[in-house]
């Protein structure tokens, strides 16, 4: 991310956005229970690239988001990491400026530059003044079109990487999710598969300069402006600055196939010197596009994902005292999805918060989520959902994952509407159908010395020790 360093600059943008952003959303077209998103235009180029434009005039300030659909699956297997340094270099050098100088043009209006790659896609984002939005394009497109991936730059950020990767070995968390997703993925997959510093090292620049001319196609990627401009004028900039950029054939992506264990299937990690353990309980869940999607995140909400007012954290820290966090995550993409429960606790009470846990979900499974419970979940999201997008930046975020996920900009207006609908016995369906307390993926990292013993009442087990790279 290049980001302006100078305060005086960079309170150019926040007094901008201050108190009105949040008229903005509310004050947006829309009716009760809708979502307010502005009203776009929404237009396809001839090379393929689908273009939102929107204005926000409650603020002098431009926004720019670009979606393409390339991220860490798309990586070939020996080079995990590829995509997510393609993604850090694009701001930091292209045809016409070097990494300093686009640092300096960012900085001098106090706007921001950056771009990462996720699981699924690469977002690149730029925001400026309205009065710089000339530069604000400028900077942003070059990122796109024309990186030129220095191999200074290139080497600064592989040995960031390299750090970053060795920073996730101490992290006891970090390493339970990076198991889980190991064992749940298929493993001839890409996405089973962790970075590693071996796989760095095959990481070549030229590499990273191939990913870019194979992967950086308009067709299939999508681009947000939002702000304070007019629709018309902004719209031809866009279709004169990218209206050249060359399609091409858009690679084919591997299936995610994933893991249904027949029963617990179990891998500790051992880390020595560990005081806690940490457990991790993965199972298949939705994808993005299964209509028991808001049932779900409801259900959610209940389980794990509501803080100190879900039964998770109810039963396990507020009534037992046996950790100091606990949560669940439902994980959708177009194709796949996982359900995750992580939490870490004091090695001795490792066994019976994991007893705790799924004892916890067996009664949600045999007693059923309340009225109670649903309505307030579903006032969490009515508040919530909104709420998320007082930013300008956050509206163009939230359009593009929408609108990769499948969705229309109707069905994000509707979003609330959708979650209002869903019922009682609809969240308890979903739940018998989704959660398992007999079959699933287990990991807990701990000390061995500690843990092994205590662990073999829970079932037999993998183990694997920390720093095993290929984490296969």
């Amino acid at each position: 991310m290049l980001e302006g360093n100078d305060d005086m600059n960079h309170w150019r943008i926040l007094l901008a956005f201050g108190t009105l952003s949040v008229l903005a959303t509310f004050s947006a077209a829309g009716g009760p229970g809708l979502v307010p998103y502005p009203e776009f235009v929404d237009v396809t180029l001839d090379n393929g690239l689908r273009v939102l434009v929107a204005e926000h005039q409650e603020q002098p300030a431009v926004f720019y988001r670009m979606l393409v659909p390339v991220g860490v699956r798309d990586e070939p297997c020996g080079k995990e990491g590829l995509a997510s340094l393609a993604a850090a270099l694009l701001t930091q050098g292209t045809v016409s400026r070097s990494d300093a100088e686009i640092a300096e043009a960012i900085d001098g209006v106090g706007g921001r530059l950056r771009a990462t790659a996720g699981i699924e896609y690469t977002t690149v984002g730029s925001e400026v003044l309205a009065e710089d939005l000339e530069l604000g394009l400028e900077l942003f497109s070059e990122s796109i079109l024309s990186p030129t991936f220095p191999a200074k730059a290139f080497k600064r950020a592989r040995k960031e990487f390299k750090a970053a990767v060795e920073q996730r070995h101490t992290d006891p968390s970090a390493l339970a999710i990076t198991h889980a997703c190991s064992m749940l993925i298929d493993r001839e997959h890409r996405l089973s598969r962790p970075v590693t510093k071996k796989s760095l090292r095959h990481v070549q620049v030229a590499a990273v300069r191939a990913f870019h001319r194979r992967h950086y196609v308009p067709n299939g990627s999508m681009l947000v402006a939002l702000g304070d401009f007019g629709a018309q004028e902004m719209l031809e900039r866009i279709t004169e600055t990218f209206g050249g950029w060359e399609p091409g054939a858009m690679p084919a992506r591997a299936p995610v196939s994933l893991a249904r264990p027949a029963g617990v299937a179990f891998r500790f990690v051992h880390k020595p010197g560990l005081t806690q353990g940490t457990i991790a309980l993965c199972q298949p869940g939705l994808s993005s596009s299964d209509p028991d999607v808001p049932a779900w995140r409801l259900l959610n909400r209940i389980l794990g994902g509501g803080g100190f007012s879900s039964r998770l954290m109810t039963a396990i820290r507020t009534e037992a005292g046996r950790t100091y966090s606990i949560s669940s995550h439902g994980i959708q993409y177009p194709d796949y999805g996982y359900s995750l429960i992580r939490t870490s606790t004091q090695n001795r009470e490792v066994v019976a918060t994991y007893e705790a846990v799924l004892a916890e979900i067996d009664k949600l499974l045999d007693e059923g989520v309340t009225e109670e419970e649903l309505e307030k979940a579903k006032s969490y999201y009515a508040g919530s959902i909104p709420l998320g997008l007082e930013w300008p930046g956050h509206i163009a975020t939230s359009v593009l994952e929408g609108l990769y996920e499948g969705r229309t900009l109707g069905d994000m207006r509707n979003e609330i509407v959708e979650l209002d609908a869903v019922t009682l016995e609809d969240v308890n369906r979903v739940a018998r159908k989704y959660l398992n307390t007999e079959a699933f993926i287990l990991v807990i990292v701990g000390d061995g010395r500690r843990l092994r013993k205590p662990l073999r009442a829970i079932a037999p087990f993998e183990e694997v020790h920390y720093g095993n790279a290929s984490i296969r």
